[in-house]
């Protein structure tokens, strides 16, 4: 049986992505200049801010430099930016694959 029930450290992950994504990417995405047909630029900035919060190698092992975050944390971490913002979530999700192969 798969336990649902988040443990203290997934609800630290959950609530440290969720106030990034509420004070700086929500802000960012909405803005009227990123909002125009055909300019969607991507939040380098933020995606910056991401990989120094260690989100884009979070599921690397702590000998490789990251948290050993399991699956369901992962999937947290990148529901919460994808409720700021999509494009920043599935680079972090790609980018966090391809550094743990």
């Amino acid at each position: 049986m798969f336990n649902l029930q988040l443990s203290a450290e997934q609800l630290e992950f959950r609530d440290t992505v969720r106030d990034f994504v509420q004070n700086e990417v929500k802000p960012a995405a909405i803005h009227p200049d990123r909002l125009q047909p055909f300019d969607k630029p991507l939040l380098a900035d933020l995606l910056d801010n991401a990989s120094r919060m260690g989100l884009r190698t979070l599921s690397l092992s702590e000998e490789a430099g990251g948290a050993g975050a399991d699956m369901l944390t992962s999937c947290i971490v990148l529901e919460e930016l994808a409720a700021g913002d999509v494009d920043l979530a599935a680079v972090i999700g790609l980018t966090a694959v391809a550094r743990k192969r």
